[in-house]
């Protein structure tokens, strides 16, 4: 069972037939996958769900294909591959490679997700040109009504709140 291509599964069960995150990897069934690659999957998933906004900004960076006029299992390729490029310590190369022979297996576009893929690894975001939207994936409307009810310097502050990834965690045990 390759965990990629669970990835895929998974996410395109959330993006394209309107699943809920959560419920789906509870419910899913990960077959004889270990614990470990189900951690993975589960990370990668929420990954690519919370930075959607940056990682469909960054492939359209790299393509010269509009995201809505892809293939649906392509795009699901590019965001898990991107996802894991971007965020997750995985080699580049490997990713690369990964993702290439998922799109051989799955659509005829190898040639495409290998050169967007490879676009996407030498790719360098300056920060300035991105909007808070896409460098923090939030909605438009939820971003506005943000800007009406704070200051710009306290929103900015909750934005990138909204990615500190705290290494100590107590959880209290009610029984």
């Amino acid at each position: 069972m390759n965990i990629r291509n669970e990835i895929i599964n998974i996410t395109n069960s959330i993006n394209n037939k309107s699943g809920y995150s959560s419920e789906l990897l509870k419910t899913y069934d990960y077959g004889d996958l270990d614990k470990r690659d189900i951690a993975y999957i589960k990370r990668c998933v929420f990954t690519e769900i919370e930075n959607r906004f940056f990682i469909d900004y960054v492939i359209s960076k790299c393509s010269d294909l509009e995201l809505n006029k892809l293939d649906k299992i392509v795009l699901e390729i590019l965001r898990m591959a991107t996802t894991e490029i971007l965020f997750m310590k995985t080699a580049d190369y490997a990713v690369v490679d990964e993702a290439v022979e998922l799109a051989n297996n799955l659509t005829h576009y190898k040639d495409y997700v290998n050169a967007v893929l490879r676009e996407v690894c030498r790719i360098n975001l300056d920060e300035e040109d991105l909007g808070d939207e896409i460098k923090f994936s939030i909605n438009k409307a939820l971003l506005k009504m943000l800007n009406k009810s704070y200051s710009k310097k306290t929103v900015k502050k909750l934005l990138k709140s909204f990615f500190y990834k705290s290494d100590f965690v107590i959880k209290q045990n009610k029984l």
